[in-house]
């Protein structure tokens, strides 16, 4: 009788369990409750793509044709899900091609994997099934307008058509488009001007001095309301050097080294930057650090300028140090010397300068209505390119920048992270580094070393 009364009361308690159980699965299902335990959170959509989906208004339809044994589905048909689950007017479907082969061709759905996303008349087309993509084409067909953005050249800047490793920016400008903006070149010399339908005008690292007619239209469009984005590396360019003076701000010939947040293995030139404004929308959404190379300061000279509005966006640690450049940057050399020049951190590595402009029709009705240019200048040029892009927080970093100088504040944040099969970035810097052998190999030894220890003389005792 004992038995079949313990019996009894553990199927009980297994019913009791399995309801608790079952209870709880359907509030998670009725109120979308889940908890995504990936490392790289693959089945949560990304800051950014929750701002563009909530700043829909029109309807928007998703087809994706696809095999119906293709392994891709399952994470497809999620993908959609959450997205028709954040905004109710975009619809989406998922067809086997190869049982609607008519439709596949109204669509002009040609390949496996082929997803059209559409709204009203409008239409895209692609096959890489990423949420970063499916985001850019959703702006594609919902926006009414394309912004453009010009890139500066005829100084040896970077190129965002250039698919090299180390200068190209080709990643860049792919990023760019992604965000529905028309990135085109721009050349100052001569009588030509800054166009009319300039979003932003880019400087990305130029080499050799800009003549002085080309800082006087930059200035004048700046001065009217228009916004700059400058990447300058340390020592590059005097006439940059000086065009930003007006703008109380120096460049300095130094580089910038930190062993602290340096990344493991490399040298203090290659660094983290771990201190990031909460006042701007810039950096106050990054996630992650960005990873400069080669970095200089940006020195803030003192002023009561009540024109401009100057905001360090990032600084340094502490602990960082600038190198004087009077040679080249071997291991050697660069320790902290202060004989040559060296100073020590923090110090603002990114700045964002707003200029206040007074309407002429505010002067003439005696009103303090004012708009503001807008200038971001950043101590490093390499950070964008196609080798160091992907690192960290600088893709977000950059494209955030581009943003905030076209006023397209809701595209600002985190965007889905760039993933290969198999493979997961892993940056430690050089304290983390310290940290995990001094926890690893010094202290957890010891610890159970002493516990031993402690153990062996309390038996020895007894």
């Amino acid at each position: 009788m004992t038995a079949l009364r313990n019996y009894g009361l553990l199927l009980l308690n297994a019913l009791g369990l399995l309801g608790c159980v079952s209870f709880a699965l359907a509030i998670s299902y009725n109120h979308n409750l889940r908890a995504d335990l990936t490392p790289g959170q693959t089945y949560t959509l990304s800051p950014h793509s929750l701002k563009i989906l909530d700043g829909i208004r029109q309807d928007v339809q998703i087809l994706a044709f696809v095999r119906k044994e293709d392994p891709r589905n399952g994470y497809l048909q999620d993908l959609f899900w959450r997205i028709g689950l954040r905004q109710p007017k975009i619809r989406s479907r998922v067809i086997d091609i190869n049982r609607n082969p008519a439709l596949a061709r109204a669509y002009r759905a040609d390949a496996y994997g082929s997803v059209i996303v559409e709204s009203g008349a409008r239409r895209k087309n692609f096959s890489d099934v990423r949420e970063e993509y499916l985001m850019a084409a959703i702006l594609q067909v919902t926006r009414d307008y394309e912004k453009t953005v010009y890139v500066l050249t005829g100084h040896g800047e970077h190129d965002v058509t250039d698919a090299d490793r180390n200068r190209g920016y080709s990643t860049f400008g792919n990023v760019l488009e992604q965000e529905f903006y028309h990135v085109k070149p721009l050349s100052l010399l001569g009588g030509q001007a800054v166009p009319s339908d300039a979003a932003a005008i880019l400087i990305p690292g130029p080499r050799s001095a800009l003549l002085p007619e080309e800082a006087l239209k930059l200035d004048g469009y700046l001065h009217s309301g228009g916004s700059l984005l400058v990447l300058l590396d340390p020592g590059e360019d005097p006439s940059m050097e000086a065009f930003l003076h007006r703008y109380r701000l120096a460049l300095p010939a130094q580089a910038i080294g930190d062993g602290d947040y340096r990344l493991a293995g490399s040298e203090p030139l290659s660094a983290r930057v771990p201190q990031k404004s909460r006042e701007s929308t810039v950096t106050s959404t990054l996630d992650s650090d960005p990873v400069f190379s080669q970095f200089g300061p940006i020195d803030v000279q003192p002023g009561d300028n009540e024109q401009f509005d100057i905001l360090p966006l990032l600084s340094t640690s502490p602990n960082s140090w600038a190198i004087s450049l009077r040679g080249p940057m071997l291991p050697d050399n660069l320790e902290f010397d202060q004989t040559r020049g060296d100073r020590r951190g923090p110090f603002p590595v990114g700045v964002s300068v707003a200029v206040r402009i007074a309407e002429p029709q505010a002067v003439e009705e005696d009103q303090a209505v004012r708009r503001a240019g807008r200038m971001i200048v950043y101590g490093d040029s390499d950070f964008a390119s196609n080798q160091f892009i992907d690192l960290l927080g600088n893709r977000d970093l950059v494209v955030n920048s581009v943003n905030w100088l076209a006023l397209e504040d809701t595209l600002m944040g985190v965007r889905p992270a760039r993933k290969v099969a198999g493979k997961e970035q892993f940056f430690v810097s050089s304290r983390q580094n310290y940290a995990v052998f001094l926890l690893g190999v010094v202290i957890e030894p010891v610890v159970f070393l002493m516990l031993g220890l402690a153990v062996f003389v309390r038996r020895r005792m007894s």
